[in-house]
């Protein structure tokens, strides 16, 4: 059963993007990208991965 804990999406976000840097690079970069593709370009959480450059 899942508490009622209320994280902020930076959080989470932040535990996703950690999780993100653990994989292949290539299979990082897809998967960032969908998780960004996933939120509207004008969405804070948009924005919060915008200042993210996993991958060179």
């Amino acid at each position: 059963m899942l508490d009622n804990t209320v994280y902020s999406s930076e959080l989470l976000l932040s535990n996703i993007i950690q999780v993100i840097l653990n994989l292949d690079d290539e299979v990082g970069e897809l998967v960032f990208d969908g998780l960004k593709a996933s939120f509207a370009i004008d969405s804070k959480e948009y924005q919060y991965l915008a200042n993210f450059d996993l991958i060179h």
